[in-house]
């Protein structure tokens, strides 16, 4: 005797099914991915806020504490406005490592944050640019960041 096997028909009903599960696991891998992208872009950006912040309190602190002092130091009022308006502009360029060096115990500790995904910030690279503004004070500054720690969106 012969064996006979009947296979149940399929019917166009679960080839429906099959169909939308492919398509809601698929839609669910995008979701995902998605969802990750997003938190790994945000956790970067937070990291970048972080050090910028870090490097616009070392970069205060180094031209508050050393670098007006030095400047003012044998200068009258008027030749140190003169000199720092001359600066206005091109601001004064200081290096993470120059601000490492100079840094006080209050600021030292965030020095140990300047890495992202387990590498070091460029030290030479990553700067503070220091621009003296008027009327020329010991805080009349304002601070721009470059990092280089290997960020996906530099500026």
């Amino acid at each position: 005797m012969e064996e006979i096997t009947i296979e149940p028909k399929k019917s166009k009903n679960s080839k429906k099914i099959k169909k939308v599960l492919i398509m809601l696991l698929v839609a669910i891998l995008v979701v995902a991915v998605i969802l990750f992208l997003t938190m790994n872009n945000n956790q970067e950006s937070r990291k970048q806020a972080q050090l910028t912040s870090h490097m616009e309190d070392l970069g205060g602190e180094f031209y508050t504490e050393l670098l007006y002092g030095q400047l003012k130091d044998g200068r009258s009022e008027e030749e140190l406005k003169e000199f720092l308006q001359k600066y206005e502009e091109t601001g004064f360029n200081v290096s993470l490592d120059n601000l490492s060096r100079t840094a006080s115990d209050e600021h030292k500790d965030k020095l140990e944050d300047f890495n992202y995904n387990d590498e070091a910030c460029n030290k030479d690279t990553t700067r503070a640019f220091i621009y003296p503004q008027a009327p020329f004070g010991r805080d009349d500054y304002r601070i721009e960041v470059k990092l280089d720690c290997g960020f996906s969106n530099t500026d």
